[in-house]
């Protein structure tokens, strides 16, 4: 856990960094952003460190909108959030790399799509932006994030997307909960808010909003893709609809941080008694993690990722498929490193 006192020495100098930063007209940094971007990619190391910095700048006096860097025509909602300053200074691959490309990918091979943890619809938007065809179901439990997600979507001319305002729970035990947010970031659609009790997750929170609950059986039935960020919960989801995702086989992108135990033991079980394969979802490409290792590796240090693909046995060739084509265009290697490259250490 990081400690109350920690998050306030961040907060303070991540202030006196902004106060530094705002002392420079927007239009300035604005500027220097556009010059770096060029055929939708940074051109220059020094320019990618100063964007990284120019990231913790408030984008506040410009218009409601914004036109994503790198994505000519896409448009998100300039709603003061950590996410959307990100994209704005850093573009859609800056912010989130390959993890978009990835589930991109897949979203358009897919007829039902279930994202859990949307935030502010970053992958909302990419995903259903290239599944049109598919019935696509965004559940987040903010209020203030899911105003962000409909915005995004409405800048976009997307309408087929059904969004579903409610934590998302493996058991209900009462009707609402309490989300916390973040003390270490103060928008009201906080990345990383939480309700008590997940798994590796208790970061100091001294603000919170009352939210309705649903039951992940309620949401999972014949669903062929699912994303979860959940902060902690997965475990929990994926417990209360194991029978349900064993009999249907959906592919499923999840994160997995360290310190998560029984989300660990369950992926473990999936893979050596159902035959699941799991797939770390690096920025050099897919890289196979094998069920032994899954207990210990430290998945952000020997991959620079916290996210994995689930893979159940029908859908192994398609997904092979899938990664070989997006390896191509993206200039990838699909096959894992060598063993000495990971660095498995107590997640």
């Amino acid at each position: 856990m990081t400690s109350r006192p920690v998050v306030t020495l961040r907060a303070v100098a991540r202030d006196v960094v902004v106060s530094g930063l705002e002392l420079v007209p927007l239009e300035v940094w604005q500027w220097l952003r556009d010059g770096q971007f060029k055929q939708g990619k940074v051109r220059a190391p020094l320019g990618r460190l100063a964007m990284r910095v120019a990231r913790h700048r408030s984008i506040g006096a410009l218009d409601a909108s914004f036109q994503i860097p790198d994505e000519p025509g896409v448009r998100m909602t300039n709603d003061g959030s950590f996410i959307a300053r990100q994209v704005f200074w850093l573009g859609r691959q800056g912010h989130e790399g390959p993890e978009a490309q990835y589930w991109q990918a897949f979203c358009s091979r897919a007829k039902s799509i279930l994202e859990l943890g949307a935030n502010i619809g970053f992958f909302t938007l990419h995903g259903a932006r290239v599944a049109p065809h598919a019935k696509y179901v965004a559940v987040e439990a903010n209020p203030v994030s899911m105003r962000s997600i409909a915005a995004n979507l409405a800048l976009n001319g997307i309408e087929h997307v059904t969004l579903v305002q409610r934590a998302v729970v493996g058991e209900r035990t009462t009707d609402f909960v309490e989300l916390h947010l973040p003390d270490l970031e103060r928008s009201a659609s906080a990345t990383g808010a939480y309700i008590g009790g997940g798994e590796g997750i208790d970061r100091p929170a001294s603000r919170s909003v009352r939210v309705e609950v649903v039951e992940a059986r309620e949401l999972f039935d014949g669903v062929e893709l699912v994303r979860l960020d959940i902060e902690g919960q997965e475990h929990d989801v994926l417990a209360s609809v194991l029978e349900t995702i064993r009999a249907s086989e959906p592919l499923m992108f999840v994160e997995v941080r360290r310190r998560t135990p029984k989300l660990r033991a369950l992926l473990h079980d999936l893979a050596t008694n159902s035959g699941w394969s799991v797939h770390a979802l690096a920025p050099d490409g897919c890289h196979r993690v094998e069920a032994a290792e899954l207990s210990t590796i430290v998945l952000q240090e020997a991959f620079g990722t916290r996210d994995v693909a689930l893979v159940p046995p029908s859908r192994a060739e398609d997904f092979a498929r899938g990664m070989d084509e997006l390896a191509t265009r993206s200039g990838w290697v699909r096959r894992a490193p060598a063993a000495q490259a990971r660095k498995p250490s107590l997640g």
